[in-house]
């Protein structure tokens, strides 16, 4: 396995956040047939507070 990739595909999938790394990895290898080298997870920003007529 070579450690330099020259290109690089990434596709975003949202999931819930209690969603175990493994899991997500078996799926999609499962359902797409794509070997995956590495998982990431992030969570999105929460909303801001309304304070008044305006938000911030």
């Amino acid at each position: 396995m070579c450690s330099i990739y020259r290109q690089k595909y990434s596709i975003i999938f949202n999931v819930k956040l209690e969603s175990i790394r493994r899991k997500i990895k078996h799926w999609i290898e499962l359902l797409f047939g794509a070997n995956l080298i590495t998982v990431n997870r992030h969570q999105l920003p929460k909303k801001g507070r309304r304070m008044g007529p305006f938000t911030r």
